[in-house]
């Protein structure tokens, strides 16, 4: 079965620009909401950070972090 490759006088010739007119904005605006969601993510996850930071301030860890020391070799940090 043989392939016909040449072009069709019917077709109309403005679609390809109506369809790049519509994928290009559409594609702009798709990494826009990717970046948007990606800074909302980083600030949540920043807020998390900052309250775990505050929470742990308080804690007593230093018996645990001579022991993780003592059997990490981290003596000369002592």
């Amino acid at each position: 079965m043989a392939v016909n490759f040449k072009r069709r006088d019917n077709c109309k010739r403005g679609s390809v620009y109506v369809e790049a007119s519509m994928v290009m904005p559409l594609t702009c605006f798709i990494l826009l909401a990717l970046v948007g969601i990606i800074m909302a993510f980083h600030g949540e996850f920043s807020k998390q950070i900052n309250a775990h930071t505050e929470s742990i301030k308080h804690w007593d860890c230093s018996k645990e972090l001579v022991l993780i020391r003592n059997y990490e070799r981290f003596i000369d940090w002592i």
